[in-house]
């Protein structure tokens, strides 16, 4: 579907795809060749993953570039220790290409009457749930987009800047060759001679300008990738042909434009070189014109990097609900088949958090489900056992998260009301939630929210069927704190002890 083929071995088959059939896996050109020594007899190898053996089958070329996460090795989707066959999971994503002639409008209505369809067929599961189809370009650089943008017509204020101010040299030059073509006029050389002399040596001075500038753009993308090597790992960044294409092209268009109006200029100037008497008008005029174009960019540019500081300064200000300063976080999973129950999820989380706080030079360490800004995230259905059901439709939906009980603490979040949680709320202890101050505003106005009772849906699901909702007894409330975006608003949020709600998945 994405138009790759594998250097070596091949892909997955149909049969592959199925539960219960043989394991198999493709692995990254990296891998291969960092791990493996670039080993040409690897295909048919096994590797062991979460303590099974696979099959290595294929191996994937160097220029594929995953558009989501960088990935070592591949497994059939049935493999994947997060993946079950429950309605109630919703933690996959769909990649499809569209058919010939086929529209994006068209698709989304395909798919909204499939959704409907689900959701008639499944009100336990699917009553509440849509469905949308994003252009994949636009979902890879949708955060990266208006920087981009930005940028680019910072960069193409500066060029044209720097252009006039060439231009106004260039037409200064010409002044003091007056003379010289006049010579060449006078020896035969016609206007277009002139003009195409004068461009051509314009253009040459657009492309030793363009080549300058690539070389300063290959040592700043060595500077980049030597420093911000956290960014570069997941934007790869490079001089290809585009960038070259575009380059001599901007070089020759630049050298045109903006060599027009001295060419011009100079050869009026040499027609008519004997009848030259004093500065000329036409000379002035231009150079205003420059000047003026030059100072109005200028303007423009300083506008628009004040306002871009603006914007940042009040972004920094924003308080995301805790501290970020010294904090370090890594995400991890267990495997499944060496930790199937929930019991053994939980010890291991509560070990990792256990002795790496006990690490010298850590002053506390946690675990957290869904990391805020990490683009993990999680919500649930809500309701009350003191009040109907929320419409038909219409469910109250909130913010969701699992933390151990020294979360709050490590990220320093504060304590508004009640208690934070503790060891002691355990899986066999009655349920117990901390909620956001938002939450409380929204479910409880002008109340208190400590001691009510909220039903929550039991671990992993988000069913809203009585026999899968809990009352859990809300303990506390913390501030609301900022999870997708620092510019989001505020809106309801409620965490679980992680031993009442344990998963292989945590971000320590």
């Amino acid at each position: 579907m994405l138009g790759i083929h594998p250097v070596r071995g091949r892909f997955f088959t149909k049969a592959e795809d199925q539960p219960g059939a043989a394991r198999v896996c493709v692995v990254s050109f990296g891998l291969w060749q960092g791990r493996f020594g670039g080993d040409l007899h690897l295909v048919g190898r096994s590797l062991t993953l979460n303590g099974e053996l696979y099959t290595i089958i294929g191996i994937l070329p160097d220029s594929f570039r995953d558009p989501f996460f960088t990935s070592d090795v591949w497994l059939p989707i049935w493999a994947y220790p997060n993946y079950m066959r429950d309605r109630r999971q919703n933690n996959v994503l769909g990649i499809a290409r569209l058919s010939e002639g086929v529209g994006l409008q068209q698709a989304r209505a395909e798919l909204a009457t499939i959704a409907k369809q689900l959701a008639m067929r499944y009100p336990d599961t699917n009553r509440s749930r849509s469905a949308v189809i994003l252009p994949l370009h636009e979902t890879v650089v949708e955060d990266l987009r208006p920087i981009l943008l930005l940028l680019a017509g910072a960069v193409g204020c500066v060029l044209l800047i720097g252009c006039a101010n060439v231009a106004a040299l260039q037409l200064t030059q010409a002044f003091g060759r007056r003379q010289e073509l006049a010579v060449r006029a006078s020896l035969g050389a016609g206007k277009s001679t002139l003009m195409a002399q004068l461009l051509t040596e314009s253009c040459v001075l657009g492309l030793v300008g363009g080549l300058c500038g690539l070389g300063i753009a290959a040592g700043g993308i060595r500077l980049i990738t030597a420093y911000a090597d956290n960014i570069t790992a997941d934007i790869p960044i490079g001089l290809n042909t585009p960038v070259l294409i575009f380059l001599l092209l901007v070089s020759l268009l630049t050298g045109v434009l903006f060599g027009l109006a001295p060419a011009w200029f100079a050869r009026k100037e040499a027609m008519n070189f004997l009848r030259v008497r004093g500065p000329q008008r036409a000379q002035g005029t231009i150079r205003g014109m420059l000047v003026t174009t030059q100072v109005a960019l200028a303007v423009v540019l300083l506008a628009s990097a004040g306002l871009l500081l603006k914007s940042l300064q009040k972004l920094i200000s924003v308080d995301p609900g805790f501290k970020t300063d010294h904090l370090l976080t890594l995400e991890y999973r267990v495997p499944r088949n060496k930790y199937p129950k929930g019991a053994q999820q939980t010890r291991f989380h509560e070990q990792v958090v256990e002795k790496v706080g006990a690490l010298p030079g850590v002053e506390s360490a946690a675990d957290i489900r869904a990391l805020p800004f990490s683009g993990n995230n999680a919500s649930r259905i809500v309701s009350f056992p003191d009040r109907a059901p929320a419409p038909a439709g219409t469910p109250w939906i909130a913010g969701y998260n699992a933390v151990s009980p020294e979360y709050f603490s490590t990220v320093r979040m504060p304590l508004l009301e009640g208690r934070f949680f503790t060891l002691a709320d355990a899986s066999d202890r009655p349920r117990v939630v901390i909620v956001s101050r938002s939450f409380e505003k929204k479910f409880w106005p002008n109340q208190k929210a400590l001691g009510r009772q909220v039903l929550v849906p039991r671990a992993d699901t988000d069913s809203t069927s009585a026999a899968d909702l809990f009352p859990a007894t809300v303990v506390g409330v913390v501030p609301d704190t900022k999870h997708h975006s620092l510019m989001e608003p505020e809106a309801p949020q409620f965490y679980a002890p992680y031993a009442q709600d344990p998963f292989i998945f945590a971000t320590l």
